[in-house]
């Protein structure tokens, strides 16, 4: 299977689409049952002291609704690799194979990333940082959080952002381009463990 079938069938086959997710819930219940519960209580320090990246849960919900509410529609639109719904990320949350932290400044929530990991061996992220807090060093942060938990999956790791995302593309300094996708969207590949 090509790396970027994944992608592919999401675009053409919606339904398809569906099945391969449920088996790969299968799948992450079978093998990825201890990877979220290994890191359910780690903590990063952020850039500045009254900042830290946690692992979210169920419970930070209604915070990273508000964090996208708070955020313009032309800048989410950047910003789709789910619904961004609370029925969402409450599947989302109980997924063996999905991941997410949250960048919190003194206690708010200004910055969420996630990594899904994929039968075979792949692993997709993507992160997004609050309006108001971009261009501080947040995304490059998250992503580097997130790229150090991904090399000790051994999961090549991917993005999959809009060619307009200039700021998406800037953080991911060591990448190359997988693939070109329909509506704009490239396939980027991240230089961990990719064999």
């Amino acid at each position: 299977m090509r790396d970027f079938s994944i992608i592919m069938i999401r675009h053409k086959l919606p339904f398809l689409y569906l099945l391969l997710e449920l088996l790969n819930e299968i799948y992450g219940h079978i093998f990825f049952r201890d990877f979220k519960r290994s890191l359910s209580q780690h903590v990063w320090k952020g850039i500045h002291p009254n900042e830290r990246v946690d692992i979210l849960t169920a419970k930070d919900i209604p915070m990273l609704l508000s964090l996208f509410r708070s955020t313009p529609d032309e800048s989410t639109n950047l910003f789709r690799p789910h619904a961004l719904t609370e029925k969402r990320f409450q599947q989302l949350m109980r997924a063996p194979n999905y991941l997410a932290v949250g960048y919190c400044v003194a206690g708010e929530l200004v910055g969420y990333a996630f990594l899904r990991l994929y039968f075979p061996k792949k692993a997709f992220a993507g992160y997004f940082v609050k309006y108001a807090h971009r261009r501080k060093g947040i995304g490059k942060f998250l992503f580097g959080v997130i790229k150090n938990i991904s090399r000790e999956t051994s999961f090549a790791l991917y993005t999959y952002v809009k060619e307009e995302n200039y700021a998406s593309i800037r953080v991911s300094s060591d990448f190359i381009v997988e693939q070109r996708m329909p509506g704009a969207y490239l396939l980027l590949r991240h230089g961990n463990k990719v064999k």
